[in-house]
């Protein structure tokens, strides 16, 4: 490892006022500034696609598609619009709803109700009835103020955690489920073009990158994938050597490049050392991370399976458009799964090993950075993870303030007391995206 000296610091002994001089060192990079962008829901909000942010993430939901989750939010977070027999009958799918014994409860159900003799009581009116009250409880739902990690908590906990504490309600699995399923789709971009889009905030945001930046971000979308990769194929030949060298991917942009060497672990059997660890030569560039997993990313649940230790980048569009179920894993044959971590992180590095690997990095990056760019990151109170993130891997800025600097762009100004609270560190207010980026124009 090759160190240089950084700064010169003078610091002075409380009770004699002696002078203390003493050296500040730092692995060299290649270069004497490394930047790292920490991204959040507001910055996947501020691009043209105006992905949801955790507080607004329901605002498109759809009960008849997602009838469990549904369920699961009427019961626990909107009970006042519910009448008596909205349990049995409301959450249910119409072939459920049209069997005989479900039948008979919602007939018996709206006697009550209505006042009505049973026989009086037409199928078409009773349908109608169902289909208002599932619009009623769907239109609550949607202005709800409703957060995402907040709904997250409260699901993964009933599921995983209590609920062996009391009655076990089988369609919460269902609604977890669902709920994968949802995030999914509310994040998918894509579906708005034709073709690869990416974000044109994007692109002048990461349009300069170096070789040593870094990329973090807490979001499940696919825009900053789509952006690397459209400017990899704008640059010449000459400008990709210019950055990487030599061993250069002609294909594939050198960050998501790096991600698949991070997540993906090679075969036991190559017996290569560097392979273990993280080598020199992968510490010498910067790279891109997911700290919450990714719409695009499968992993295979066997714990005896070797391929449960790594995380598979897939391709989005195959993934989402031409098969039904997710692939199975080449090497045990069982089903795999979303790779999307829950924003409580509750057994996150149980389920997921590789993420441990992940977060290391990110804390890694951070601390060696000169400059850290927060876009649109809130730092809810109850994401302690993130926040023993970025607390404990900021501590050498301390020790230069002027040398070493954070940015903050966010359309909300406190958000910079929120930092200086985690860190002790006073950031520098940017303004919002739009602002940020039209001064890289200039």
């Amino acid at each position: 490892m090759v160190l240089y000296e950084e700064d010169r610091c003078v610091c002075h002994y409380k009770d004699n006022n002696i002078p203390l001089t003493f050296k500040v060192f730092r692995e060299k990079r290649g270069r004497e500034m490394k930047t790292v962008y920490f991204l959040g829901a507001g910055a996947s909000f501020a691009t043209e696609y105006k992905l949801p942010t955790m507080g607004h993430f329901f605002d498109k939901f759809s009960i008849i598609h997602y009838p469990n989750l549904g369920r699961f939010l009427g019961e626990f977070f909107v009970p006042s619009s519910f009448p008596s027999t909205a349990e049995t009958m409301l959450f249910d799918s119409i072939v459920q709803i049209l069997n005989s014994e479900n039948f008979e409860m919602i007939v018996s159900g709206f006697e009550c109700e209505l006042h009505k003799e049973r026989e009086s009581i037409g199928f078409l009116e009773i349908m109608e009835k169902i289909r208002q009250e599932l619009q009623s409880i769907e239109d609550t739902i949607r202005a709800g103020d409703f957060n995402l990690e907040e709904i997250v908590t409260f699901l993964d906990l009933t599921v995983n955690k209590f609920g062996m504490l009391g009655e076990r309600r089988s369609y919460l699995e269902e609604a977890q489920k669902e709920l994968m399923e949802y995030i999914n789709n509310r994040l998918y971009h894509r579906n708005k073009v034709d073709e690869l889009s990416p974000s044109r905030k994007y692109e002048i945001l990461f349009k300069n990158l170096s070789r040593d930046d870094s990329i973090i971000t807490l979001n499940y979308d696919i825009i900053i994938e789509d952006t690397l990769q459209l400017l990899w194929k704008k640059m010449s030949k000459e400008e990709k050597k210019k950055i990487v060298g030599q061993n250069y991917s002609e294909k594939k942009h050198f960050l998501l490049k790096k991600l698949d060497l991070i997540l993906v672990n090679q075969p036991l059997w190559w017996n290569r050392p560097e392979w273990i660890y993280y080598t020199a030569d992968e510490m010498d560039s910067g790279v891109f991370l997911k700290l919450h997993g990714s719409i695009n990313w499968v992993y295979c649940p066997n714990e005896n399976c070797r391929h449960h230790f790594s995380i598979f980048p897939v391709d989005i569009k195959e993934l989402r458009e031409k098969t039904i179920n997710f692939p199975s894993c080449r090497v045990c044959g069982t089903v795999t799964q979303p790779a999307i971590v829950l924003p409580t992180m509750y057994k996150a590095f149980e389920r997921f090993p590789k993420l441990g690997f992940v977060w290391a990095l990110a804390r890694r990056e951070l601390e060696m950075a000169n400059k850290i760019v927060i876009i649109g990151v809130s730092f809810a109170e109850s994401d302690y993870y993130l926040r023993w993130l970025l607390k404990s891997a900021l501590q050498r800025f301390k020790l230069n303030p002027n040398s070493h600097r954070i940015e903050v762009v966010d359309k909300n100004e406190k958000v910079c007391d929120i930092v200086k609270e985690i860190t002790g560190i006073t950031p520098k207010y940017k303004g919002d995206l739009d602002e940020y980026i039209s001064h890289l124009e200039n």
